[in-house]
């Protein structure tokens, strides 16, 4: 089985502050991904993105706060991200 190289991509993680999100960011991170966190919990992601960035220094992590649930969530996101 061939393995996937995940140095300099770019991933969007969404629900990042707990859960499977949380351990997906962290896995991702390990890999050297590039990371762009959303979750409703602003200081959770900020918590989390300074814990990434000590252990790996070669990424780069983005913070969004977002609802999703909301109506414009999606769209709130997609412009921040842009």
């Amino acid at each position: 089985m061939k393995k996937l190289n995940l140095e300099n991509t770019n991933i969007l993680i969404t629900g990042a502050s707990s859960g499977i999100g949380k351990e997906f960011a962290k896995q991702l991170a390990s890999k050297g991904a590039n990371l762009i966190l959303t979750a409703r919990t602003h200081s959770d992601l900020i918590s989390l993105a300074q814990e990434l960035e000590r252990e790996h220094r070669n990424i780069w992590i983005k913070t969004i706060p977002a609802d999703l649930s909301e109506l414009n969530g999606p769209k709130k996101l997609f412009e921040q991200i842009i």
